[in-house]
């Protein structure tokens, strides 16, 4: 009896012909024991903190695994290039730019209050 074979690597990927393309600033995860719920969406830029969903991908645990090394690597990559991507750009506005971009406010009122 022949042993069964495995493909190793990364494949080949083709566009499909019902292959979607979209942009997203937000992204949400949800787990279970089994998969990973990717949830990404648009951020509004209006008063109501909301985000409109354009793509929901499931996948598999290892999937999500092998995906969190892959990005890791390509961003440690292009930080070596490029410099450090700074994940809050927020954190480099002066005290006058974040008080006049109403950030202040928002920390005040709790939506992020530290926990000092």
């Amino acid at each position: 009896m022949e042993k069964p074979s495995f493909i190793k690597g990364q494949p080949t990927i083709e566009d499909g012909p019902n292959q979607i393309q979209c942009y997203a600033n937000v992204i949400g995860i949800r787990m279970t024991n089994d998969d990973v719920a990717l949830h990404f969406a648009l951020r509004r830029y209006d008063e109501s903190n909301r985000a409109t969903g354009v793509a929901k991908i499931y996948i598999g645990l290892a999937h999500a695994k092998r995906l969190a090394l892959s990005l890791n690597k390509s961003i440690e990559s292009f930080e070596e290039m490029f410099g450090e991507i700074v994940a809050d750009p927020t954190s480099l506005l002066s005290p006058e730019k974040r008080q006049q971009f109403g950030l202040d406010k928002e920390e005040k009122n709790g939506k992020k209050a530290s926990t000092d």
